[in-house]
């Protein structure tokens, strides 16, 4: 047994009869007339003991319906949850050689969407100076440019490149000689535990950004009902590019902290073997696809 207001929401949601009406006009438990009724009688009707019944199946069936759709809206997402989830244990147990070789392929990778980004055809010839210009900007904290000089013999070649298969080769081949320059400068084995927690972080930080954005997108996802569109239909669409540029985004990110993020390592005075840890700062890099 359960105790229940005519002001309850339920009755107030879920019920066609009209309460304002009946609140005059039911007997109480003690047969009193309806002007000697207080607060603290109860009802008893059959007809109102159906419409709380009504009520209630009415509102069960609508919070069924929200819990199948919020089921539906997070059928959409678990794929990518799965496949963040995957790329994260992959890193946080790989070992030194495993690590060592993701971190190079995301600077690969990185580094040929920075040259589709500002080169997509097919010859250097085919595009407007002002995009090669534009890569060119974005290069030198990207790739080994020594100085002045580095920075000039890199644009030489880059200019004078015939195709764009050739600058994707100069390009390379200066992102790793950075990346060898950066391992060597702070160690083989402080350098995998740096890469490991630079890797894990930034794929955390952006993978809680999608989140929150999805979240505002379902918030907001219904209203394209009165457009006649299927509001699940409408948010696969819109996560699926979302976590398509998150990806693109996350190797960028990841190259811009392998190779130019600021890092400090504290060694011991005597042999200088690896005291602390490395830090990083990861934010400012290049922009991707």
């Amino acid at each position: 047994m359960f105790y229940l207001s005519l002001d309850d929401d339920l009755l107030q949601l879920f019920t066609d009869v009209p309460l304002a009406w009946a609140a005059g006009r039911l007997p109480t438990a003690a047969g009193s007339r309806p002007r000697d009724t207080s607060e603290d009688d109860a009802i008893h009707l059959p007809m109102l003991s159906k419409a709380v019944a009504a009520a209630q199946r009415r509102a069960e069936q609508a919070h069924h319906t929200m819990r199948a759709q919020t089921l539906r809206f997070d059928e959409v997402i678990a794929p990518q949850r799965d496949e963040v989830y995957a790329t994260r244990e992959e890193i946080l147990h790989a070992d030194a050689g495993t690590l060592e070789q993701l971190a190079r392929r995301r600077v690969t990778q990185a580094l040929d969407a920075l040259v589709d980004r500002w080169l997509p055809a097919r010859t250097v010839d085919e595009v407007e100076a002002v995009e090669l210009a534009g890569m060119l900007g974005d290069l030198p904290r990207l790739v080994d440019v020594d100085g002045k000089d580095g920075e000039a013999s890199l644009r030489a070649q880059l200019t004078a490149a015939d195709t764009r298969e050739q600058v994707l080769a100069a390009v390379q081949t200066a992102g790793q000689r950075r990346y060898d320059r950066r391992v060597v400068e702070v160690g083989d084995e402080m350098w995998v535990m740096a890469a490991r927690s630079m890797m894990l972080e930034i794929i955390d930080r952006r993978w809680v950004a999608l989140l929150a954005d999805l979240d505002r997108i379902r918030d907001a996802i219904g209203w394209r009902s009165l457009a006649q569109k299927d509001p699940v239909a409408e948010f696969t669409r819109e996560a699926h590019g979302r976590f398509t540029r998150f990806a693109q985004q996350l190797k960028v990110d990841q190259a811009w902290a392998l190779l130019a993020a600021p890092m400090t390592v504290n060694r011991t005075a005597g042999g200088g073997t690896p005291a602390g840890a490395a830090t990083e700062e990861t934010d400012g890099g290049p922009a991707g696809g």
